[in-house]
């Protein structure tokens, strides 16, 4: 989510944990992914490459994709993008870890034979919560495939 125009706290955790994984690599490219909700002033995508300009990431690394509403739609646009670029469907997903598992039976029902995980910090006081938020999109990904 965004705040203003800048990312929530949760979300600078993931792209602090996206920015350890390009140190890791510096030959790898971050597509960063996300729509503008009707309550943001910008796209999801929009902060989070500002964010990391803001880091010293060069921004011929950073790719943005701001129309997607969902994890699903994430992967589905991103896997457009490789393939307008004409590079391999392998990708690293970057987001919580309790987010992990769902995300990466996404990438796969898309496709991705390779998915890789950075997973991002997560406050123990939210758990709870987010695990029950995940069982209900896993339920619904298992009934609807998305």
């Amino acid at each position: 989510q965004v705040k203003g125009e800048r990312p929530s706290r949760m979300l600078r955790r993931r792209l602090d944990a996206a920015i350890k994984a390009m140190n890791d690599d510096p030959d790898v490219l971050c597509i960063v992914s996300g729509g503008k909700g009707d309550d943001e002033k910008i796209s999801e995508a929009q902060a989070m490459k500002t964010y990391l300009l803001e880091k010293g990431i060069d921004s011929r690394r950073i790719i943005m994709e701001d129309k997607s509403t969902s994890t699903y739609e994430n992967i589905q646009n991103s896997l457009k993008i490789l393939d307008e670029l004409g590079m391999s469907h392998d990708m690293t997903i970057v987001t919580d870890g309790f987010h992990q598992y769902r995300a990466s039976l996404m990438a796969k029902a898309q496709g991705v034979k390779n998915v890789t995980a950075y997973s991002a910090y997560t406050e123990p006081r939210y758990l709870f919560t987010y695990w029950v938020r995940e069982w209900l999109g896993l339920t619904h990904f298992f009934m609807l495939g998305s």
